[in-house]
């Protein structure tokens, strides 16, 4: 017989795995009675670029959850998030709490990016609580926790008592980036961002701040 070299080739079929990244984004945000409409909107201004930016990173392979809190913290859909309006007290735990709890239940650490922003003007009735919320998400690993502190106008005091534990429990440095002061603790690797929102310039430097490509 005649052969040829096409004739004594060793074929197979080989699978060809590709992977896609997934992520999931809590979008927590306080509704007391603080939080006025005012405040709202740099909340909602800026979750809806977040939520729209990391749509485009992920090739819309993001999936988002929207929780609101004042005392107590509901999962709500999308268009009742940037909608809703409530009043009462404030505990911020509540809503890191709800988070966790989803996280635990629907979106393993190993197979989701868990990205968590969460707006609120401060006010906080046991901030201790809510710091400790925090350091369970960042023993999970999840790979971001910002948090926005609304202050229109300013305010008397550069920071709230829950800031204030952020920042000492997590030795969080200041630093500028492009002229807008972030909380962060880079050096050590904490995963957590804080920033202050006094102007609704602040709304972008924020968001670069929040999406910059090293985070």
């Amino acid at each position: 017989p005649i052969l040829h070299p096409n004739d004594i080739l060793y074929r197979k079929i080989e699978k060809k795995q590709s992977y896609r990244s997934r992520a999931v984004v809590f979008a927590l945000m306080d509704v007391s009675g603080s939080m006025n409409e005012d405040k709202k909107y740099y909340a909602k201004s800026l979750l809806w670029w977040l939520v729209g930016f990391l749509n485009k990173l992920y090739d819309n392979n993001v999936e988002t959850r929207f929780i609101v809190h004042d005392t107590v913290a509901r999962l709500v859909p999308e268009e009742d998030f940037f909608k809703i309006t409530a009043g009462g007290g404030t505990f911020c735990y509540r809503a890191f709490e709800l988070a966790r709890s989803i996280i635990e239940s629907d979106y393993p650490i190993s197979e989701y990016n868990c990205f968590i922003w969460h707006f609120s003007d401060g006010d906080d009735f046991d901030p201790s609580k809510t710091v400790d919320e925090v350091k369970k998400l960042i023993d999970m690993k999840v790979n971001m926790i910002s948090y926005g502190e609304i202050r229109p106008g300013g305010a008397k005091s550069s920071f709230s008592a829950l800031f204030k534990m952020f920042i000492e429990t997590f030795n969080l440095p200041a630093r500028k980036e492009d002229g807008f002061m972030v909380w962060t603790n880079e050096r050590e690797n904490v995963p957590f961002l804080g920033v202050i929102l006094e102007k609704k310039e602040h709304i972008w430097q924020a968001l670069k701040a929040f999406l910059r490509k090293d985070r």
